[in-house]
């Protein structure tokens, strides 16, 4: 039986200011719109694109290391994480952040620094000095947005996503968005950068204040929300991209061509078994956020060897191979 998902979606154009809305029914094998939506980045700008040679990267998705590539010595989030990421072969990386109390952006998954440094100093609360004051394995220190940033680009055009941590309320989402605004405006032309959040609040502010700039936003899923819903949502608040969990768009694996039709990227986290890996390169996602950039390389070079029998589809029990 068909099942159809009907999507309402707003078009939004930065260079007009036009807002138009229209009905898109997505269906299991097709796509019909009345529409399509253009978001926000100007005409011929390129999501997907980075600084590496077609000698170096093989065809399939971008490669972007979680929070940078870490190990003992070198916590998450870093710029050592960051440097040894691309190093090994990351086309770009994703990190968190979070505001300080004198309005730094800093590199930081928790709200504390208890998991990284055994100390619970809270980022909100604490200022940027005093959280790089802490020390952390290996020597290193919290990053700066900037700092990270900087180093990354010298790499190259890379991608990063920033994933902006949730926000209490509206107030301390307009600091955060104001933040990134004036960060993101340096790197925005040398990096490929998209912010990505879950809360559509925050997400909304981030894209109405950069919309200049060739900066994309990307609407966050949790693995319990529907990857078509996730969609809907992107398309009606006018979003670059979709970032699904990996388990929930397996289990709606037409709204990757869906997105694709529509112009809407997906990149998928976090993705480290190489039969999955194979599945959504099959599926043409843009990106994948693992946590194994260089075995996630690997997959996607001999992927032909590994979608063995019913592995390649999500629930299968034919041959599958960890990446640990």
């Amino acid at each position: 039986m068909m099942s159809t998902i009907t999507v309402s979606s707003a078009a939004s154009s930065a260079l007009t200011g036009a807002r138009t809305r229209s009905l898109i029914a997505v269906r299991t094998s097709s796509v019909t719109q009345s529409c399509l939506p253009r978001i926000r980045r100007p005409s011929g700008y390129q999501p997907v694109s980075t600084g590496i040679g077609p000698d170096r990267r093989p065809a399939g998705p971008l490669i972007l290391a979680h929070r940078g590539s870490s190990g003992p010595g070198r916590p998450e989030n870093t710029v050592a994480a960051a440097d040894a990421a691309l190093s090994a072969g990351a086309d770009g990386v994703e990190v968190d952040v979070r505001l300080s109390a004198d309005g730094k952006l800093v590199c930081s998954h928790d709200v504390d620094l208890f998991r990284l440094a055994g100390t619970p100093m809270p980022v909100s609360s604490s200022t940027a000095a005093a959280l790089r004051s802490v020390v952390l394995p290996g020597g290193h220190t919290l990053a700066l947005l900037e700092e990270l940033l900087s180093a990354v680009a010298g790499y190259g055009r890379r991608r990063v996503v920033v994933e902006a941590k949730a926000c209490p309320d509206p107030a301390a989402a307009r600091e955060v968005a104001g933040a990134l605004l004036e960060v993101l405006g340096g790197f925005a032309a040398d990096l490929d950068i998209t912010v990505s959040c879950f809360d559509p609040v925050l997400l909304g502010m981030v894209r109405t204040g950069l919309a200049h700039l060739e900066v994309g936003t990307a609407l966050l899923g949790s693995s319990f929300e529907g990857a078509a819903n996730l969609l809907r949502q992107a398309l009606d608040e006018g979003h670059d991209e979709i970032h699904p969990n990996l388990f929930s768009l397996l289990r709606s694996p037409n709204v990757a061509e869906a997105a694709r039709t529509l112009g809407v990227g997906v990149t998928c986290w976090t993705v480290n078994r190489a039969r999955h890996v194979a599945r959504l390169a099959d599926l043409g996602v843009e990106a994948l956020i693992t946590d194994d950039a260089p075995s996630v390389r690997a997959a996607l070079r001999y992927r032909p060897r590994l979608r063995i029998g019913p592995a390649a589809q999500p629930g299968g029990v034919g041959t599958d191979v960890a990446m640990r």
